[in-house]
């Protein structure tokens, strides 16, 4: 019994050690690509585009996450139409994430189609609720900071201490010459959680 057990847990260890090598390297391509969207945004498409196409390894949600992040990236720098071609690249791999619904949403806002940016973000937060820290955003674009107040208070309900910064901007908005919000915060869009599995 003690010759299986050791050999399962030799077994184990090697397969973590193969799952953790893969998990840092995709990392270390995420982190280039935010590098390359500091100083150079061309850089950014052609270096995700070569992964897509030479990374063989990569499984559709890999590719549509990619997408999703090149997307961001664009879209923090202002090129929205290149932008809004990655988030549909991002849903044609897979189904329509949250995240690449509200970043759609981020586009549509900036356009001036608050109706449909609406749609995106309530579809959003069907799913997770925390997109609703986006609607109240919107509801500060469309002038209407009491709606916002209400989004932003059911989220920050969910937990004060996570959602503090919701907790924050319901103060702000009680003061009456407070700057209402022109566009949507996407908040900590560049943090990640990665988990490395232990022997």
């Amino acid at each position: 019994m003690d010759n299986f057990m050791d050999g399962v847990r030799e077994d184990f260890g090697k397969q973590v050690e193969e799952w953790n090598k893969k998990a840092k390297s995709w990392e270390e391509k995420i982190d280039k690509l935010y590098k390359y969207g500091d100083n150079d945004l061309k850089r950014v498409t052609v270096f995700a585009d070569s992964i897509i196409e030479n990374d063989k390894s990569l499984d559709k949600w890999k590719i549509s996450n990619l997408n999703t992040i090149v997307g961001e990236i664009l879209f923090d720098s202002d090129s929205l139409e290149l932008a809004m071609e990655r988030f549909k690249l991002s849903e044609l791999s897979t189904p329509d994430s949250p995240r690449n619904q509200a970043n759609k949403a981020g586009y549509f806002v900036k356009k001036g189609n608050y109706q449909k940016a609406m749609s995106l973000l309530q579809k959003a937060s069907e799913t997770n609720s925390d997109f609703k820290w986006l609607i109240g955003n919107l509801y500060e674009v469309q002038g209407k900071p009491e709606k916002a107040v209400l989004e932003y208070e059911f989220v920050y309900n969910k937990g004060q201490r996570t959602y503090d910064y919701c907790g924050k901007r319901i103060a702000e908005l009680k003061d009456p010459n407070v700057e209402l919000f022109k566009e949507l915060k996407f908040l900590n869009r560049r943090e990640r959680l990665i988990i490395f599995m232990g022997q």
